[in-house]
């Protein structure tokens, strides 16, 4: 998969939280990328490096266009029930 080049420098940046990729389930072209971090700050400072840059570079033809990026705030979340014994 594509977004493992990016994995490692994800994984040890600073403020990386999580990363989900998601595929659309009747079209395998299109899908999402979902990080999360503790602040967009966290992510400029990953993205500024050559080491970013250049895993981003190799992936790139996996995309028909740019991406876009947008910023959220979490503002809920809902976590499973412990399984009850």
């Amino acid at each position: 998969m594509a977004a493992l080049e990016l994995a490692p420098l994800m994984q040890n940046a600073r403020g990386f939280r999580g990363w989900y990729g998601l595929q659309a389930e009747h079209d395998p072209d299109a899908g999402l990328s979902i990080g999360m971090w503790d602040s967009e700050a966290d992510f400029e400072a990953l993205a500024k490096t050559d080491a970013y840059r250049e895993a981003v570079a190799k992936i790139r033809r996996f995309y028909a266009e740019p991406s876009a990026q947008h910023f959220y705030n979490v503002t809920a979340t809902v976590e499973p029930k412990a399984a009850r014994r």
